[in-house]
C-alpha cells in the first residue's frame, strides 16, 4: 500500500496504531539460539521518542562545545521537549540502541517504583529527577558491563578506548532533561536515562531508564504514542555513515517489517537537518540523503528507490521522493554466525546443513547500442558502468552533462583539456576525487573557487598560503589533526584568534593568557600572537625575546611608554618619546630629562596644559598657552584623538557636535587597562 506524500508525517497518530495490528509486538522474549555470535537480536524504543528531528544529529568537530541542545517536538497528542548542554551525534544514538538492547528482559526485569525501590537502587531512581507527577511511574534497570555494551554494538570488546568513549556518550545520554506533555494526562520531567554517581569511572555499566523508554522496552502500549518501535541490532552493527544512522532509526519507528511507502525527500532532510537553510546547503543536504539511502540500500538491505513526479507547479517540477521497502524481521542464525567458532560435532547426530553460498553476480553483456542510448539518457550510469566501452564522441558528450561523474569513475582517460574543463566545471569534485592529478596551479585555482572544500578534501596538498586563504572562509581546520606545522605557523600570523582554538582543540591546553601562551607556543608563533595582542604582550615584556620586544615597542610606541617603559632600554625608550610625546606627557612626565620635556612640550603643548599643568612653570605655561591659540583647525582631529580632555578645554567651540561627542564618550568610559588575556 503506498502512502500519499502529504501523509508521510502523520505518523504519531494514536488512532493509527490503535487500528492497526502491532507487527512488532511478540511474545516475551526468549535467548536467541546458541548459532548467533549476540546474545541480543533487538532494540525496543519509544516510537515517538525516534520520530524528533534534531535530537541525535551528524556533527562538525567542536559542535558539542558552541551549541546547546533545545528540542521542542509537537505531535498530534504528545508534546515532547529535550535539554542538554551539550548536542547528540550519530555516536550517542547507537549506544542508547545498545542499552535499550541489554535491556531486553531475558529473565525477570528489575523495576524501580516509587513506593517499591531497594535501598541500594534509590541513588539511581533519584538521579532521574522525577517530577511529582511521575513519582509513581516505573522505571527499568538495565546491568551489565561496558564491553558487554562495545560487543552487542559490534565493536572491539577487548579495546579500552571503546570504554573510555561509551562512558562519555552515557554521561551525555544521563544529562538530556526531558518533559512529556500529553493532550489528556498529567505532565512530567526526569531525565532520559541515570547512572551511580559512584560508577563513571567503573567498566560497570548501571542504568535506570525513564518512564517511556522503560514502557517501550517492556511492551506497554503507550496512550499519546502507540507501540514501541523494534529496532534490528544486526542493522545496528553494520558500519554506516552519521546521517544513514540517524535516518535509519526515524525510518524504523515510521515502517513496520516488511512494509512499502513512500515518503518525500524533504521530509527525511528535515529529520536529519531540521531548521532553514540556503539553497545552496539544500542542494547538499540533497546529495547527503542520496548517499545515505543508498548506504541503507547496499550496506542494510533496505530497497530504496528514487522516484520523480512532474507536478504543474513551477517550483515542484521535480518533486521528488523515495520509494522504501523495510525488510522483514531477518534471520540471525543466517547473518550473525559467530566467528571463529570450531565445535566438535556429536557422532550420534547427523551433522548442521550448511548454507549454501551464492555465486557472484555477474554483468550482462551489453550491446554498443545499449550502450549509445545510455550515454544519452543517463550520462552518469554510462560513465559509472561501461566508461571505457564509450566511443570518444560519447565520452565527450558524457563529459559535459556530468563532469563530476567523470571525475569520480573515469579520471584516468581524462585528456588534459577535458580536465581542465571539468576543473571549471566542477573544481570541488576534482579536490575529491583527482586530487593526485591537480597541479600546483589548477589545485590554488580550485582552492580559490572552493575554500572549504579545499581545507576538505586538499588539506595535505595546500601550501600554507593557499591554507590561510581557504581557513578565513571556514572553521573546519579547528581540530584537524592533518593540519601540518608549516599550515599552523601560517594560520598564527594570519589570524592567532582560531589558531589558538586549533591548537587549544590538539593539545588539550588551556591558552587563556599571555603567560599561558609563551610557555607552549613556538617562538614564530609567539611572535604572531604577540603582534596580535601588543598591550598583552607588553604586560609580559620581561619573558618576550628581545629582538620581538623590540619589534612591538617599535610598533607601538605609545602602548610602551605606558606599560613597559621601565624594563626597555634608555635608547628605546628615547626612540618612543620622540614618536608619542604625549604619551609620554600623560604616563612618564616626572620621569622626562629637560631635553625630553621640552620635545615633549613643544609637539604636544595641549596635552600637557590638559593633564600635566600643575606640574609646568610659568614660563611653560605660558609657553603652551602661546602654541594652543596657534593651533590650525586641521589638527583638532589629532588633538582629540591625543587627548580628549584637551580638546574639549580649550577647543570646544571649533569642534563639530560629532566630535564633542567623541570626546564625551572618551571621557565618560574609562579607559580600560589591557589585560593579560588576549
Amino acid at each position: 500500500m503506498e502512502t500519499p506524500p502529504g501523509n508521510c508525517i502523520a505518523e504519531e497518530s494514536a488512532e493509527e496504531s490503535a487500528v492497526q495490528p502491532d507487527l512488532t509486538s511478540e511474545t516475551p522474549d526468549a535467548p536467541p539460539a546458541a548459532l548467533s555470535a549476540y546474545r541480543y537480536t533487538h532494540a525496543k524504543h519509544d516510537r515517538a521518542t525516534c520520530m524528533v528531528p534534531g535530537l541525535f544529529r551528524p556533527l562538525k568537530r567542536g559542535d558539542r562545545q558552541r551549541q546547546e541542545l533545545h528540542i521542542v517536538h509537537k505531535s498530534k497528542l504528545l508534546t515532547l521537549e529535550f535539554r542538554n548542554s551539550e548536542l547528540l551525534g550519530a555516536n550517542d544514538l547507537r549506544v542508547l540502541q545498545g542499552i535499550l538492547a541489554i535491556a531486553s528482559p531475558l529473565e525477570a526485569p528489575e523495576i524501580l517504583t516509587g513506593t517499591d525501590t531497594p535501598s541500594h537502587r534509590r541513588e539511581l531512581r533519584k538521579n532521574l529527577l522525577l517530577s511529582d507527577t511521575a513519582c509513581e511511574l516505573k522505571t527499568l534497570v538495565v546491568e551489565g558491563t561496558y564491553y558487554q555494551l562495545a560487543k552487542e554494538l559490534g565493536y572491539d570488546e577487548t579495546s579500552g578506548k571503546n570504554v573510555t568513549n561509551f562512558r562519555a556518550c552515557v554521561k551525555r545520554l544521563c544529562g538530556v532533561l526531558m518533559s512529556v506533555s500529553p493532550k489528556e494526562g498529567s505532565s512530567y520531567t526526569c531525565q532520559l536515562m541515570s547512572q551511580y554517581s559512584s560508577d563513571e569511572l567503573k567498566k560497570q555499566l548501571t542504568v535506570a531508564l525513564s518512564p517511556r523508554l522503560t514502557d517501550a522496552v517492556l511492551g506497554i502500549r503507550v496512550a499519546a504514542s502507540g507501540s514501541h518501535t523494534r529496532i534490528e541490532m544486526v542493522e545496528v552493527r553494520k558500519k554506516m555513515g552519521e546521517d544513514t544512522r540517524i535516518i535509519h532509526q526515524y525510518l524504523c519507528a515510521l515502517f513496520r517489517p516488511g512494509e512499502f511507502r513512500t515518503i518525500t525527500s524533504e521530509t527525511l532532510i528535515n529529520k536529519i537537518w531540521p531548521g532553514q537553510s540556503t539553497r545552496e546547503t539544500q542542494q547538499k543536504h540533497r546529495e547527503r540523503l542520496k548517499i545515505a539511502m543508498n548506504e541503507l540500500r547496499d550496506k542494510i538491505g533496505w530497497r530504496c528507490i528514487q522516484i520523480a513526479e512532474s507536478r504543474g507547479n513551477s517550483r515542484m517540477k521535480n518533486y521528488r521522493k523515495w520509494a522504501i521497502t523495510r525488510p522483514a524481521v531477518p534471520n540471525v542464525l543466517d547473518i550473525e554466525q559467530p566467528p571463529d567458532t570450531k565445535e566438535v560435532p556429536d557422532l550420534d547426530q547427523s551433522p548442521p546443513k550448511a548454507h549454501p553460498q551464492k555465486a557472484p553476480k555477474l554483468l550482462e553483456a551489453v550491446d554498443e547500442s545499449d550502450i549509445a542510448a545510455l550515454a544519452k539518457s543517463s550520462p552518469a550510469k554510462a560513465l559509472r558502468d561501461y566508461g571505457d566501452k564509450l566511443t570518444d564522441e560519447e565520452f565527450a558528450e558524457c563529459i559535459r552533462k556530468q563532469p563530476i561523474a567523470a571525475l569520480k569513475h573515469c579520471c584516468s582517460r581524462l585528456t588534459d583539456e577535458q580536465f581542465a574543463a571539468c576543473i571549471k566545471a566542477a573544481p570541488e569534485a576534482c579536490m575529491r576525487y583527482a586530487l593526485t592529478r591537480l597541479t600546483a596551479d589548477q589545485l590554488a585555482a580550485c582552492a580559490n573557487r572552493k575554500p572549504e572544500s579545499a581545507i576538505r578534501f586538499a588539506l595535505v596538498k595546500l601550501t600554507p598560503e593557499q591554507f590561510v586563504a581557504s581557513a578565513k572562509a571556514t572553521r573546519w581546520p579547528v581540530g584537524n589533526e592533518a593540519v601540518t606545522e608549516d599550515q599552523i605557523d601560517a594560520w598564527f600570523a594570519a589570524d592567532p584568534s582560531s589558531a589558538l582554538d586549533h591548537t587549544e582543540s590538539q593539545t588539550g591546553m588551556k591558552l587563556s593568557t599571555f603567560g599561558e601562551i609563551e610557555k607552549c607556543l613556538s617562538p614564530i608563533r609567539l611572535a604572531s600572537c604577540a603582534r596580535k595582542w601588543p598591550e598583552a604582550a607588553l604586560q609580559n615584556s620581561g619573558k618576550l625575546p628581545e629582538t620581538l620586544l623590540t619589534e612591538i615597542v617599535r610598533e607601538n610606541p605609545a602602548l610602551a611608554i605606558e606599560y613597559a617603559a621601565d624594563r626597555i632600554e634608555v635608547d628605546l625608550l628615547d626612540e618612543c618619546i620622540l614618536v608619542a610625546p604625549a604619551a609620554a606627557i600623560r604616563h612618564r612626565f616626572k620621569h622626562l630629562d629637560k631635553d625630553q620635556r621640552s620635545w615633549c612640550l613643544r609637539k604636544s603643548p595641549w596635552t600637557a596644559s590638559a593633564l600635566q599643568r600643575s606640574n609646568l612653570t610659568y614660563e611653560e605655561r605660558e609657553s603652551c598657552k602661546k602654541a594652543i591659540q596657534a593651533v590650525p583647525p586641521h589638527k583638532h582631529k589629532i588633538i582629540i584623538k591625543e587627548c580628549p580632555e584637551a580638546g574639549l578645554w580649550f577647543f570646544r567651540d571649533f569642534l563639530t557636535s560629532a566630535q564633542i561627542r567623541e570626546c564625551e564618550n572618551a571621557l565618560r568610559v574609562p579607559s580600560k587597562k589591557p589585560t593579560t588575556s588576549p
